[in-house]
């Protein structure tokens, strides 16, 4: 088989695919971006999986959109049982909603994150934080927020 067919056999929009149509894919690149900058993690992180859903990966899960435009979907998995319940507890006081719980993974779904929630997401993925200008960051976090309430 050559890269050619294979290269049309995956299709990323239309029946059997993650988006109906191209505005969907669309809109579904420009949350995880805005969701990447808002918690200082680099856009080189933004790509799509092996089911061409465009996420954010690291060592510890994975983020991407939840359907709707405002929430994102955390995907979490640990080494123990334990760390697991630890992450529980601290996710639940930044204030995140737990839809999946299993014995050493589980699922959170979460907004915009603020400071706090953007360090404890990157500590999660295991990603680190993108280097910034110094007067850039409050500016970007304002037209971040006009961005998603529109």
């Amino acid at each position: 088989m050559s890269a050619r067919e294979l290269s049309h056999g995956a299709s990323t929009v239309g029946f059997g695919a993650p988006y109906h149509h191209i505005v969907e894919l669309v809109q579904d690149r420009k949350q995880i971006e805005l969701l990447a900058d808002a918690s200082g993690i680099s856009r080189r992180n933004v790509r799509k999986d092996e089911c061409d859903q465009w996420t954010i990966s690291g060592k510890g899960g994975h983020l991407q959109t939840s359907g709707d435009l405002s929430s994102f979907l955390l995907y979490v998995r640990t080494y123990s049982p334990r760390k697991w319940g630890a992450i529980k507890r601290k996710a639940k006081l930044l204030g995140w909603a737990l839809t999946q719980d299993g014995d050493d993974e589980g699922c959170f779904r979460l907004g915009l994150p603020d400071k706090n929630q953007s360090k404890f997401v990157r500590e999660l993925l295991g990603l680190r934080r993108k280097r910034r200008a110094a007067g850039a960051e409050s500016n970007q976090v304002d037209a971040m927020a006009a961005q998603l309430s529109r």
